[in-house]
């Protein structure tokens, strides 16, 4: 459910939260694009792109609460090695990137990692990094049959059921993606 969302949901996008061009007034973000477009996100940049997704949303007067920022673990770990370390030095105890792993939250983003965004090997091999609001996404799921069975490996039962699901992008300006590559 995970990978078919998470690879299915960025392309409803709206137009100014993404590409070249992002920005819903400003236009003067790059995000980039598959094609050979997408942006090299380094550990010294990173936060940058973090920021300029911030800046994109607030152009669309998005809420500042329950933003998020899923994003493949080869990015999670630059941003570990980003200048966000520094905070380690400080005594700051908020800050739980070095201490439990745990992202916690980045220019209002929960900060959260996936290895279910698949790579697209175009020009480059690139990945989305998807970030967005609550409100973007709508999603339903129900375990419409189920039963009980013998468990034929041990004493017990077993339960299995069919699970149907859906999801809707609602709000294409509450969802955007920086197409980033390594």
């Amino acid at each position: 459910i995970d990978r078919q969302i998470l690879n299915g949901m960025y392309a409803s996008a709206s137009s100014y939260n993404c590409g070249a061009t992002a920005g819903k007034i400003s236009g003067g973000f790059n995000l980039g694009a598959t094609g050979g477009s997408a942006v090299q996100v380094t550990k010294t940049n990173i936060l940058d792109y973090i920021v300029d997704a911030e800046t994109v949303l607030n152009e669309q007067n998005i809420p500042v609460d329950n933003r998020y920022i899923i994003m493949p673990a080869y990015f999670y770990g630059l941003l570990e090695k980003s200048d966000l370390r520094s905070a380690l030095f400080t005594g700051d105890t908020s800050n739980k990137v070095l201490r439990n792993g745990l992202a916690g939250r980045i220019a209002n983003f929960d900060i959260y990692v996936s290895n279910n965004i698949q790579k697209v090997s175009d020009t480059y091999d690139s990945w989305p990094i998807i970030f967005g609001h609550k409100v973007a996404l709508t999603f339903a799921s129900q375990l419409v049959k189920n039963e009980t069975l013998p468990n034929p490996e041990s004493f017990g039962n077993l339960m299995r059921g069919l699970q149907v699901y859906g999801y809707n992008v609602v709000k294409p300006d509450a969802l955007g993606y920086i197409w980033a590559k390594k």
